[in-house]
């Protein structure tokens, strides 16, 4: 009898250590499990095929441009439009410099810009899209509805004009052959809300030697024609706010 009751204890205390090791085992299983799934469709995701530039694009891309600026070559409303030939992808950097310049505004001064903060969960879709998207670049067609004429032109070539006789002089070489260019414009694909009632484009704008900055463009879809609401960039800087792009 005194041998069997310090037996039951041993056993128990054994089988509970079995149980509580088999749980344990299961639990790990189970968080492995959740991580590797959770792993596994953010690869899915981040190496799922993306299409190839739709007509809803190039509606925001024609609604985006509309706006004429001056050609900086000789002060008049630019009449033509030059846009890179391949879409151009945004950095984190120039996406967190651009937001953080939306922050960075005296007190005094009025906001820099009217619609959400560029980081916020609201805009959080359209930015997430708009990374996923440009993980490589594509080929722009002549799908564009503008009102001024427009070409397409390699950024291969734009660079090309100002490797041999420096910055300056390959922008006078530019608007030598594109005479009444606003400059020259580099354009990304587009982050669209579920309801493509709002898109995000990145956008490079390159005037002058010194004038050449990045912007984020929030447009909304509104009685069905998008419509610019805002641009998030650093121009706000030097006083004003330059209408790009």
């Amino acid at each position: 009898m005194s041998i069997c009751r310090s037996v039951i204890p041993i056993v128990t205390l054994l089988l509970s250590a079995v149980f509580c090791s088999c749980a344990k085992t299961a639990k790990d299983s189970g968080d492995v499990r959740s991580i590797a799934i959770k792993q596994s469709l953010a690869v899915l995701h981040s190496e799922s095929p993306v299409g190839e530039i739709t007509n809803e694009e190039y509606a925001v891309y024609s609604a985006l441009l509309s706006r004429v600026r001056f050609s900086p070559k000789d002060g008049k409303k630019a009449r033509l439009l030059v846009i890179g030939t391949e879409t151009v992808a945004p950095t984190g950097e120039e996406l967190s410099t651009n937001a953080g310049c939306q922050q960075e505004v005296p007190a005094q001064e009025p906001p820099p810009v009217k619609g959400p903060y560029l980081l916020s969960d609201d805009l959080r879709p359209l930015v997430d899209e708009l990374f996923a998207k440009n993980k490589r670049s594509f080929t722009l067609d002549r799908k564009f509805k503008l009102l001024r004429d427009y070409v397409l032109f390699p950024a291969e070539d734009f660079e090309s004009l100002g490797d041999q006789v420096g910055p300056f002089l390959g922008f006078e070489a530019f608007y030598r052959k594109f005479p009444g260019a606003e400059g020259f414009k580099q354009l990304s694909r587009i982050g669209f809300d579920r309801k493509f009632s709002r898109a995000l484009v990145y956008v490079v704008s390159s005037y002058t030697p010194i004038s050449v900055f990045s912007t984020f463009a929030l447009l909304k879809k509104e009685r069905g024609k998008w419509q610019r609401v805002d641009e998030y960039a650093c121009e706000i800087r030097a006083g004003f706010r330059l209408p790009a792009p």
